[in-house]
């Protein structure tokens, strides 16, 4: 579940969403500044009430297997 801004900010749309389902693509489907990476997932949202003509909101997250910027420890 997450809040978003779309209700009084953006659109006069929803303002609550839950998590409905999740898929990946091996070869991102989407690039960013051009550069398109190894894996992409996506996670769908459904609002609680669709509002505003906004019935779904998604989310891109991108994975790189040699070009990454994560700092991690051992802790």
């Amino acid at each position: 579940m997450f809040d978003s801004k779309f209700d009084k900010e953006y659109f006069g749309g929803p303002r609550r969403f839950g998590g409905k389902q999740f898929h990946f693509h091996a070869g991102s489907e989407h690039t960013v500044n051009g550069k398109r990476h190894d894996l992409e997932m996506h996670t769908v949202h459904l609002p609680d009430q669709p509002r505003g003509g906004i019935k779904y909101a998604a989310m891109g997250i991108f994975f790189s297997v040699n070009d990454f910027n994560a700092k991690l420890t051992s802790d």
